[in-house]
Order: C-alpha cells, then structure tokens, then sequence
C-alpha cells in the first residue's frame, strides 16, 4: 500500500494483554509484504522474512489464540495502534481441516470491518502454500503468504461514514453489506467520479449528513446490485455467472433533512427499490431533504425510482427515468411502477427536463402544497402513464408547460378539487389532460384554465360519471386559435392517441360539464370546443335513460360564447331551474339522438330550456340537429 519503505524497529504484534507478543524486526519494502512465521520450515515456497521465536527477548511467543479475549491481534508502532484484527471474522476458525488461510480484501477499508475478511479462494488464485499436510496425508496450505491475497482488488468494504470522507476511484469497487450504512449527521461523503458502489441483497444507506456523488459524462458514479459484474468488469462476488442483477437487488439511498443539501449527478442507479418491512422507498428517496439529483441514470428499478415524502422538495433535472416495474395488482396499478413518487401532500418538488421511459406512471403526485410543484420540459415514451396528479383532498399546485410524448401518446391524468377561497390556473400543456375523478369547483373557488388546454375525459368506475362539476367560478377563456377542448377519451383530434388503441369515437362517451347554483354564475365558457359528450344516466327505476345535455345549467346564469359543441349526444346544452344563462355567437351542430328507452329516442337537440326560462340567445347556428332549440313544458 505505502509508496516508501517501512522500518519495523520498535514495531509490535500483541494480542490485547501480551498473551501473544512479537517484537518485529526488519523492513517491510515499499509495495511489498513481510512474511512472519513461527517456525523455519518449508510450509511456503516464500522465503521468512521473520522467524518470531529466535529472539531471545520475545515474550511468550507462540500463544496465538484462536477463541476468547486473546484471539485478536494490534499492530503497533511503540503505543500507537497501527491496525487491528479478531479471528471471529475468520469463518473457518474452529474447523482447521480446511486449511484456509484468511485474507484482507482491502487495504483502503479498516480491519474492524468484518466485510474486509474472507476466507482464501483457490477458484481465484492457485495455492502455492505447502506444508507435509495433515494426518500424513500431503496437501496445501491454502493461501498465498507474502504474495498478494487472491481475494485482494474485488472490492473496498464500506461502513458507517462517522467523518468527512471521500470514496476513491482508485479503490473501486465499494462494497455496501446487507444492511443500511450511515451517514450520521456533520459528516460529508463525497464519492469520486467513476467509482462503482455495489450493495448486497438488503443493503442501502441512510443519509443524515450529505452525500455528494458527483460524476462525469465520461465517468458517471454506479450504484448497483452486487451481482453487477458488467458495470465495471468485476466479480465482486466471486461466483462467475451463478449470480446476475434483478429487480430490487439493494433497497435504496434514502436522503434526510440536513441545512446542506446532498447532491447526485451524473449518477447511474440501477436494480434497487426492494421493500423493508414493506415499505416502498424508491432506489432513491428524499425524506424531508432538498437534495439536486440531475444528469443521472435510474434503470431497472423495483416499485419507485425517485420516492419524495415528509415535507422534501428535490430539484430533478435532465435525468433518464426508465424500466421501473411493479407486481401487476390493483393496488400497485394505482400508484407504483412510477419514476417519480411524490407520497404525499407536504412534498413537492422541481421536475424539469427530464426523459421517462417504459414506466408504469412517469410522475404519480399527491402534492398539495403552497409551494408549486413545477413539471417542465420532460419527455415521455412508452410509460403506460405519463403522468397521474391527485388533487382530489389537497391543494392544487401544479406549474406545468411544454411536456410531452415523443410518440404522441397519453398525457397527464388529473383530479382537481378547487374549495372555497382558492384561486387555481390550469396550463395549458404539449399533452393533454384526461379527466379520471373529475374537476370539482366548489362554492367559492375559481379555477382559470388556459387557452389551448385539452380534457379528454377517460372512464372510471371508481370516480363520478360527471367529469366537471362547478358550484364555484369557471374561467375557460380559450382563443380562436387556441381553443379549449373538453372531448372523449378516443379523440385523437388534437394529435394525441390517448387511449393508445384503435379509434372508436362515440357521441355520448363521457357526461358533461355541470353548472349548479347561482354561485356558479360568474363562469365563463368562451371559444370552448366540446365534443362527444352527453352521455346519459339511468332514471325511472333503471328502465331508461334521462340526458342532460353535455353542458348543464341548473339555477345558475354563466355565459358562453364563441364555444363549439359538435358529436354530442341527445342534447348540448341542458338548462334547467332558475337558470337564465347567455349564449352567444356559438355553433352548435351534428347533435345525435339517443335511446331513451325500449320504445322511444330523444335528442339531436342543439339546445333544451326548463318550462318559463328565457335564456339569452344571440347570434348561434346550429348545423344538422333534428331541433335545433326545445322550450320543455
């Protein structure tokens, strides 16, 4: 290890109360060992360098034990402790017929690490240690004294990280035991630039001091399985091909709340995400914390990518985010196979330029705080959801724009609730929104939904039939040349196949947008497209069914104006109550009759008005609908 000679006068090896004493002499030469031996003879091929009991003024030389207090040996230079080791580690102690000798693994990690011990392996380096052999039968000492040990160079043991310390390339690879390392609090690990980092089956590392894995294009940092050997080239585990990396291999990297952010970039993660005691952590989890995670590689990774919970708000930026999987049940449908995880309603976080790929959810939020949740300039493929927000308890805090599916699939699923005293704005997007839970304005709330924004409303037997539900205020102020859009789930009009199959468009596929009460009075629906809505419910004792139109009014007065309505079912406008609404310079056409029981249809009716209501018309047209207004008696 060391580049210089090393002088042993005044050096000793001891056991922990002299019961075995060696007063060394010599020089061990710079890169080179020093072989001591008890007795000259011919049990190696290797010259002695030291034959301990020579010397007249050793002390009870000889009594090297094997078990209890004394089985443990100090190297030391006058009464500083240079190194230190225990037979426990040696596996094969109490079963000498094996004729293993024990090997350190690694200079560069301490000898109190039982990690840093293993048996000699002659699948790794022929014995050339000889001796008479035992009972009389001729055989190998198995182990190479004075040479370098055949389990040297797999990998450098890692343990808790107590001081600031640095991982060297130069020692790579590291090797994490099955289970959590720690990094404890004031204390910093900076891991050099191509350094590869292999956990054990349930290995991981806690963070409460700081992590600063830093790498390069060219020489990323590799946190992987043990069983890895193609990322780096190294049989760390020293079984050829009996072992290969799997799915949730290593648990996770979890990050806690310190005042100095951690750091990972230009980082590949791959083959974590196993669950402890059943808990779903991600193969990278902030807790609280604020760490930068960018330019990196998460691959092949169990349940989550990157888990956010606690109150943590991590910056994401221009990471690769693929192949996370989940096993395929209800439950993990729902929320995991994602890239990203945000867990709950505390945290949030930046996700900005980042490419998903072939994940179950890209994105799956529960984000609900004051702080927006910013999803900015990412790209998606092949994830059979690209992005899944559930605002349906919490505060809606989405800042999206400019994201979108390189194959122009999917889009961004939401459920919106919007209470009293919020004022919220819905982006438009590159993607659509597809509706599954609905968009709730209760009394009180505005929503504002941006020119150009799409809403295709996807079914969901879990969730209420209407997708849009306003007792609050609605602004959908769209422009002629960026209308808004509320239309089918198999609408492909705005070049997105979001449903992924084959087209088959319906008249009716989805309910309608619902204005209820006076309170909803002050919405606004101004060049809106909807299109093949109006799908009706079960009424009169589940023998037929009653429509009401894909926009309903009911004792409420908002305005629409330039809006579209086209492929609706039965009715496009339903008003009702104590409504008296405006609508003005809007096109209302291809409206189709339905089915409204077993004897009669009703429908292709562009607007229908309650008995003694006199809505505001002004300046419509309404191309191919069987009537064009109806006054209900």
């Amino acid at each position: 290890k060391t580049s210089n000679d090393i002088d042993l006068s005044g050096w000793t090896l001891e056991s922990r109360n002299k019961v075995f004493l060696v007063e060394l002499r010599g020089v061990i030469p710079a890169k080179g060992y020093f072989l001591l031996e008890r007795t000259a003879s011919t049990t190696t091929d290797q010259a002695e360098d030291m034959v301990y009991p020579s010397h007249s003024n050793i002390q009870n030389t000889g009594v090297l034990r094997d078990f209890g207090i004394e089985a443990n040996l100090y190297l030391k230079n006058g009464t500083t402790t240079i190194d230190y080791f225990d037979l426990g580690y040696w596996p094969f102690v109490n079963n000498k017929d094996t004729r293993h000798t024990l090997e350190r693994v690694s200079p560069y990690a301490t000898s109190t690490n039982s990690y840093n011990w293993k048996e000699y392996s002659e699948l790794l380096t022929p014995p050339f240690a000889k001796d008479a052999g035992v009972n009389g039968v001729l055989g190998d000492i198995l182990g190479t004294p004075g040479r370098k040990n055949s389990v040297s160079g797999y990998y450098t043991p890692a343990e808790n990280i107590t001081e600031d310390t640095v991982w060297r390339k130069a020692y790579s690879p590291y090797y994490v035991p099955p289970f959590d390392i720690s990094i404890v609090n004031n204390a910093t690990l900076t891991i050099e630039p191509g350094v590869v980092v292999k956990f054990a089956t349930t290995g991981g590392m806690e963070v409460h001091g700081v992590l600063r894995a830093e790498g390069t294009i060219k020489e990323p940092i590799i946190f992987t399985s043990f069983s890895d050997d193609a990322a780096d080239g190294v049989d760390s585990n020293q079984n050829g091909s009996t072992t290969v990396p799997a799915f949730a291999d290593w648990t996770s990297i979890k990050l806690y709340n310190t005042a100095t952010s951690s750091v990972v970039s230009y980082a590949h993660m791959k083959y974590g995400g196993q669950l402890v005691n059943r808990k779903v952590t991600g193969v990278l989890a902030a807790f609280g914390a604020y760490p930068h995670i960018t330019d990196s590689v998460f691959d092949k990774n169990y349940m989550v990518s990157l888990y956010i919970e606690d109150g943590a708000h991590p910056f994401i930026a221009r990471n690769t985010i693929k192949n996370t999987v989940a096993p395929e049940d209800t439950y993990s449908e729902m929320y995991y196979g994602s890239g990203i995880r945000i867990a709950d309603a505390s945290s949030t976080a930046d996700i900005i330029g980042n490419i998903f790929e072939d994940n179950r959810i890209g994105i799956s939020s529960e984000s609900a705080t004051s702080t927006p949740l910013i999803v900015k300039d990412n790209t998606f493929t092949r994830n059979k959801k690209n992005g899944e927000f559930n605002y349906y308890y919490g505060d809606f805090n989405l800042t999206n724009t400019n994201n979108q599916d390189s194959e122009r699939k999917g889009g961004f699923y939401i459920k919106i609730v919007v209470r009293d005293g919020q004022v919220k704005t819905l982006r438009a997007d590159s993607m659509p929104y597809i509706v599954r839970g609905g968009i709730t304005v209760m009394e009180g709330g505005v929503l504002v939904i941006e020119p150009g924004a799409v809403f295709k409303s996807a079914p969901n037997l879990q969730a209420p039939p209407v997708p849009v539900i306003v007792r609050g205020t609605l602004h959908a102020r769209g422009t002629e040349a960026h209308p808004i859009v509320f239309t089918a789930f198999a609408d492909d009009g705005d070049g997105y196949d979001s449903n992924t199959t084959e087209n088959i468009l319906v008249s009716g596929a989805w309910e309608n947008i619902q204005f209820i009460g006076a309170t909803s009075s002050d919405s606004v629906l101004e060049y809106v497209h909807i299109r093949y809505g109006g799908g009706g419910y079960t009424a009169c004792n589940l023998w037929c069914t009653d429509y009401k139109g894909a926009v309903r009014i009911q004792d409420a007065h908002p305005t629409i104006s330039h809006a579209t309505f086209d492929q609706n079912l039965a009715i496009a406008v339903f008003i009702e109550g104590n409504s008296r609404p405006t609508i003005a310079n809007s096109d209302i056409r291809n409206t189709k009759e339905a089915i409204k029981n077993s004897r009669e249809t009703i429908g292709g009716i562009g607007i229908s008005i309650g008995a003694g209501l006199m809505p505001v018309l002004v300046k419509n047209t309404f191309v191919n609908n069987s009537e064009k207004v109806v006054y209900r008696p």
